[in-house]
Formats: structure tokens, C-alpha cells, sequence
């Protein structure tokens, strides 16, 4: 009798296990969005879009879509592309198909090799409005529904990623020279990228560095120092201009600050 309500519970153990490892196998992906803002001055207002996966998933062609508040903002442009345009990607575009509507386009051109959304946030793009009423709200909303609505797919451009937490933003809009809203250090992807003759290389600091900025090619020598020296907190570019006996191909930018270190893949077309 022991030995079949042994046999009995070892059946029911194994059942649970498959059980469980069957339903988190077949877990849906879904994707989390924010806004975030990083610049207002009462003439301009930009904020990053920034995503997370639920859990990891790869990015393919996909558009993500919000509204704004067309009283107040106009005129979206990209302000700079991070992570998904270059390299697989074809160059991200930013539309304005409706009034107080703004599309983000990216499109993997390449299937099964897109970059991966990962479980912590990952910016995505910074987009600058013009600011028409400095007293008025953004009014930044994801769009769930037709027309013009946020579809993000899988790499295979075949799985739709459910929708996660679709975060708003309303903020009221400044006066005039109150300063970027800074908060943590960024080096965004290089653009245009890929790129010839050279390429604009934006970055944030949120305070006071001593910063260096640095090329290497895929051997890992350094072939260009474009930076090394103390910065203030803000926004900053360099521009990168290859020269001399540098060839195409894969190179890595190289932020340092304090103990911060990013880097980035740029592709160069001589």
C-alpha cells in the first residue's frame, strides 16, 4: 500500500512540474512604454521613449504611436535614434500622421536578428516638440486603438508583442529658460548611422565630469580620442569625422565618466 501512494504522489509531483514548466515556458510577451522628459526651455520639449520587455523578447519592424497635446506641441521631429535604427535596422523615421499625432517607424530589415528588448528600461528615441502654449500640458499618450495604433512585433516581424503598462505623461510645459531635466547619464546611438563622411555622437551628463570619449575598431585598438577632459551636466555632442587610413566597417564609441561606462556600434561606409 505504501509503495502505490508512493508511486501516486510521484506521479502528481511530476505532473506539477511539467505543468508549471509548460505555462512559464508559453508565458505571452508583452512590452512596457514610458515617456521620459529630458529637455524643456519654453521654446523646445523633448522626452525619450523608453521600453522594457515582459520578459525579454527581440525587436522587429514595428511602429509605436502617441498622441500629444496639439494645442500646446507641434511639429515632432527625431531628436536622435538609439538601439533599434542602423546596422540590421533601416534608419528610424518619426511621422506626424494626424494632428497631435506622433509615429515612431523602425523597420528590421533582415528578420530573426533584431536587438533585444530587455527586462530594465531601454530608450528607445528622443523626440522634440515646439512649444506653442508655454502654460499648456503635453498631453503624451500611447495609441491602443485604430487608426495609427502602437504595434510592436517579434524579430520573426510575425509575433505580435501584447501591450504591458502603456505609461502617460502630462506635464505642464515651462517658461522660458528653465533647464534640461537631467537625471542620469545616456550615451545615445551615433547618427547617422551607418555613416559617411561623419557622424554626430550625442551624450548626458547629469552632473560635473571629468569625461572621456573614445574609438575603437573591432580589434579593440584605439584609433580616435574625440574627448578627454571635464564637462559640465547637460546635453553634449561630438562629431566624429573618420580620416587617414581608416576603412569601413564596425568601430565602438566609448563614453567614461566617473565610474559610468557606455558604448555604442557605429558603421562606417567609406
Amino acid at each position: 500500500m505504501d509503495c502505490i501512494f508512493q508511486k501516486i504522489f510521484s506521479f502528481i509531483k511530476i505532473s506539477v512540474a511539467v505543468l508549471v514548466l509548460f505555462s512559464s515556458s508559453s508565458l505571452p510577451q508583452s512590452a512596457d512604454l514610458r515617456f521620459v522628459e529630458i529637455h524643456k526651455n519654453g521654446t523646445n520639449y523633448t522626452v525619450n521613449i523608453e521600453i522594457r520587455g515582459v520578459p525579454v523578447f527581440k525587436f522587429g519592424t514595428s511602429n509605436i504611436t502617441f498622441n500629444f497635446n496639439k494645442d500646446a506641441l507641434s511639429s515632432p521631429i527625431l531628436d536622435s535614434a538609439n538601439n533599434y535604427s542602423g546596422g540590421m535596422y533601416n534608419l528610424v523615421t518619426v511621422t506626424n500622421p494626424l494632428p497631435g499625432v506622433c509615429s515612431i517607424n523602425f523597420e528590421l530589415y533582415l528578420t530573426n536578428n533584431g536587438e533585444q528588448v530587455d527586462t530594465s528600461w531601454k530608450n528607445v528615441v528622443s523626440v522634440k516638440f515646439n512649444i506653442t502654449n508655454s502654460s499648456g500640458y503635453s498631453g503624451l499618450n500611447f495609441r491602443t486603438n485604430a487608426p495609427n495604433r502602437t504595434n510592436i512585433w517579434g524579430d520573426d516581424n510575425a509575433t505580435l508583442i501584447q501591450q504591458g503598462n502603456y505609461e502617460t505623461l502630462d506635464s505642464l510645459l515651462p517658461v522660458e529658460d528653465e533647464k534640461p531635466v537631467i537625471n542620469s547619464f545616456n550615451l545615445f546611438n551615433n547618427y547617422p548611422n551607418p555613416f559617411n563622411p561623419s557622424t554626430t555622437i550625442k551624450y548626458l551628463l547629469p552632473s560635473a565630469y571629468y569625461v572621456s570619449i573614445k574609438i575603437y575598431d573591432i580589434l579593440g585598438t584605439e584609433i580616435a580620442t574625440l574627448l578627454n577632459g571635464y564637462q559640465t551636466a547637460g546635453i553634449h555632442s561630438v562629431i566624429f569625422s573618420p580620416s587617414g587610413n581608416i576603412v569601413s566597417g564596425i568601430y565602438f564609441c566609448r563614453l567614461t565618466a566617473d565610474k559610468f561606462i557606455q558604448t555604442r556600434k557605429m558603421n562606417f561606409l567609406k
